[in-house]
């Protein structure tokens, strides 16, 4: 770590100011260097963030030396700032990353460690980079540049395809291979252009200009595929940016892997993480949907065919059955049960109406033997008289008659 200040000018004492006699305490020994660091001015240092820690309201930035040959211990300075301000940067420094700062040293007398307090932190070497595509983005992001409203759609078939590479590049083999297999009938138009260095964001954006005045050109496709952060940096020209948002046609963006993020990715109407998967946007997987389809229509014959066998075994066991194969054989099952009916039920009906005979002769029979003929009879009979016959007149009815009118005749 190294810092930039003026030598501060700390006073010598002129006499000792311990002896054995009158030694110094440890509270004094802090205060006197206490005294003289806080003597030493104000000072821009740089170093690198090896730990970042934030508590309470403070972050505390450890730093260290990255010039420090290997195998020795660099020196190390803790650096804290407010929390806010922290929040404030363009970009939040992290382990790694190397920094200019203006700091103020301190001491910290509980734990008799010298400390900075940092008031202004920026970003050095690719971190500032960084930090300058950071304002840029929000800048952008500010007037609405990467409005998803913005994005355009993709074509589903697009006639011809606008690619921007670079020659020869691994990218544009593999955006034209990948393509290829997904798409056997796609074409291409391809412009080469460097893909890093001061001529590529003025070069990418004359392709991109030349692509979108072509009416043919359906989707156009900027293809790289990773890099270093200072490789990627013409990817956030601003230049370039606009251009892309200027564009009619549909733009991928197919620059970075995953961790990579230049301004380019915000802007275009689809950001792609390699040139493979922007293979995989811009062409329908023909020989896929292809093999697709005809697993699904194998699927589909087979399952006819099981139905159709299915229903077939139904339909003869149907058939078989005997109610299809002699239709008079309900019939005459039918016809033999209603007979046997009838003959039970005439069965029954002779055997009540017997009952009902046999029933009715007894009851006969007692009524005759109660009635006053069987009485008078049987008592004529007793007495030894001869029995009248049943159609000769009663004596006694015979003269109830000549009774009553003698009755009435007295009367």
């Amino acid at each position: 770590m190294s810092a930039t200040c003026q030598p501060a000018a700390v006073p010598e004492p002129a006499t000792p100011v311990a002896s054995p006699e009158a030694p110094l305490t440890l509270a004094q020994v802090n205060a006197g260097v206490s005294a003289r660091i806080r003597a030493i001015p104000q000072m821009w240092l740089t170093g690198e963030v090896i730990r970042c820690d934030e508590r309470g309201r403070s972050v505390y930035l450890t730093l260290a030396d990255p010039d420090v040959p290997r195998g020795k211990q660099p020196p190390e300075l803790t650096g804290y700032m407010d929390s806010r301000d922290f929040r404030a940067l363009p970009v939040e420094p992290t382990a790694g990353a190397r920094i200019v700062a203006f700091a103020t040293l301190s001491y910290w007398h509980s734990k008799s460690k010298v400390a900075a307090t940092l008031t202004d932190v920026r970003l050095a070497g690719e971190g500032a980079v960084l930090e300058r595509i950071e304002v840029l983005r929000q800048a952008l992001a500010a007037e609405g540049l990467f409005d998803p409203t913005r994005k355009k759609p993709l074509p589903a078939a697009p006639a011809l395809i606008g690619l921007i590479t670079g020659q020869g590049s691994h990218a544009e083999l593999d955006v034209l291979t990948r393509t290829k297999e997904r798409w056997p009938a796609a074409r291409f138009r391809v412009i080469h252009a460097p893909m890093q260095g001061v001529e590529c964001a003025p070069a990418v954006t004359a392709g991109i200009k030349e692509l979108d005045a072509d009416d043919a050109v359906a989707v156009i496709v900027v293809a790289r595929g990773g890099g270093a952060i200072s490789e990627l940096a013409p990817f956030s020209d601003e230049r370039l940016v606009r251009a892309v948002a200027a564009c009619t046609t549909p733009i991928v963006s197919a620059i970075g892997h995953e961790p990579d993020k230049p301004i380019l990715d915000d802007v275009a109407d689809e950001r792609a993480g390699s040139p493979t998967h922007a293979a995989a946007l811009v062409a329908p997987d023909v020989v896929g949907n292809m093999r697709s389809l005809t697993a699904d229509r194998d699927r589909l014959r087979r399952a006819v065919h099981r139905h159709l066998h299915t229903a077939q075994r139904d339909l003869d066991i149907t058939r078989s059955r005997s109610v299809l194969t002699d239709p008079h054989f309900q019939v005459n099952q039918h016809a033999v049960a209603l007979e046997r009916a009838a003959f039970r039920a005439r069965r029954a009906i002779q055997h009540q109406v017997s009952t009902h005979a046999s029933g009715l002769t007894a009851s006969a029979g007692a009524l005759r033997a109660l009635s006053p003929l069987a009485v008078s009879s049987a008592a004529f009979q007793s007495s030894g008289a001869p029995t009248a016959h049943p159609s000769a007149p009663s004596p006694t009815s015979a003269q109830a008659p000549r009774s009553t009118s003698a009755r009435s005749t007295a009367t």
